[in-house]
């Protein structure tokens, strides 16, 4: 019999997680990095690097950030906001440029804007609005708009995907009779190692820009409120 020794985990581990980090989302279309950062009165951010479906010989990135009301407010609102849009490839065009959220764990209401080039004119028109609901299906994603032919629901596997004391983690397919079926659209992977307001986020082929940012920018705010956890300075008694 092979007794490994009692420290084994402890290199195990961290290996594991950087591994996950580093290829966690080869298989995928690409990633997205969540840096919360409201631990140091920053405005969080999701950076979208992958190949959009329909392209698989260049990569792009896309970058948001987040913005929140006032902490002392009652608002349950917050905005996902696109950074450096002229720098967008039209390849990418029309792209969500801003997407309002409000609600609360009963359940969250979202509207979208897009933006567009067409000649020398610049658009900007509303283009989605939905919902996202903590039911007892699990989190779940409905919208529709003027850049999806049809109703649009993802659904995540488990029911379990938020913690007071850890990132989010979930993974969203779309919904077929009532259940996730399919390849995965988006899945959280892990936390960067030592760097816990860092999020990694895989994203799947069949998954537009549109279908990914809007569950992104719930997964962002919740990243965003894990790093105000993880980054707090702890009492040390020794």
């Amino acid at each position: 019999m092979c007794i490994s020794p009692l420290w084994t985990p402890f290199i195990a581990l961290p290996l594991a997680e950087e591994w996950q980090w580093s290829h966690g989302c080869d298989s995928l279309a690409g990633d997205a990095i969540l840096h919360g950062q409201s631990y140091n009165n920053k405005s969080s951010t999701v950076s979208l690097d992958f190949k959009p479906r329909g392209n698989m010989t260049r990569n792009f990135r896309v970058n948001y950030t987040m913005s929140q009301p006032d902490p002392n407010s009652d608002s349950n609102a917050w905005t996902l906001d696109l950074v450096n849009e002229t720098q967008i490839p039209p390849e990418l065009l029309p792209v969500v440029e801003s997407i309002s959220y409000n609600g609360n764990k009963a359940g969250i209401t979202l509207f979208a804007n897009c933006w567009d080039i067409s000649g020398n004119l610049t658009t900007r028109f509303p283009c989605l609005a939905g919902n996202i609901g903590f039911d007892h299906l699990s989190l779940n994603f409905t919208f529709n708009g003027s850049l999806v032919t049809t109703e649009t629901k993802f659904l995540a596997d488990h029911k379990e995907w938020r913690w007071s004391s850890d990132a989010p983690s979930f993974a969203l397919r779309r919904v077929l009779n009532g259940q996730p079926a399919g390849d995965i659209v988006l899945r959280t992977v892990v936390t960067q190692r030592n760097y816990c307001q860092f999020l990694k986020a895989c994203l799947g082929y069949q998954a537009s820009i549109l279908d990914l940012v809007v569950p992104l920018g719930l997964a962002l705010k919740y990243q965003d409120e894990y790093a105000s956890y993880c980054k707090r300075e702890r009492l040390r008694l020794f």
